[in-house]
């Protein structure tokens, strides 16, 4: 098991890839470690790098709503941040965006 390569949440909003935390090579603890660094992070943007297979579990576990929205963008398979890797990589981009206050539930 590899463990996370930042640990520190983002102060700043990053700019392009660069700014994510890399998590492709995570298999263990990444759903404990992913929440950790939303609730802790300051800035109105957090992204993390994973593996594409991994979307729908992250989607799943982390669920909708709440404070955060979720984006997942492909990464390609010639972007320097998919060096490396022989598996197709994810960007998910975790946005502020809150519960609409008329919607508590937020079904809208």
């Amino acid at each position: 098991m590899t463990p996370p390569t930042q640990l520190t949440p983002l102060i700043a909003p990053p700019t392009g890839l660069h700014g994510a935390h890399d998590l492709r090579k995570v298999a263990c603890g990444m759903i404990p470690h992913m929440q950790s660094v939303l609730e802790q992070s300051v800035a109105d943007e957090v992204r993390f790098l994973v593996r594409a297979k991994m979307v729908l579990e992250i989607t799943n576990a982390l669920g909708v709503g709440g404070e955060w929205e979720m984006d997942v963008d492909e990464v390609p398979a010639d972007a320097p941040e998919a060096a490396g890797s022989d598996v197709p990589v994810a960007l998910l981009v975790f946005r502020r965006g809150g519960r609409a206050e008329d919607d508590p539930l937020n079904l809208v």
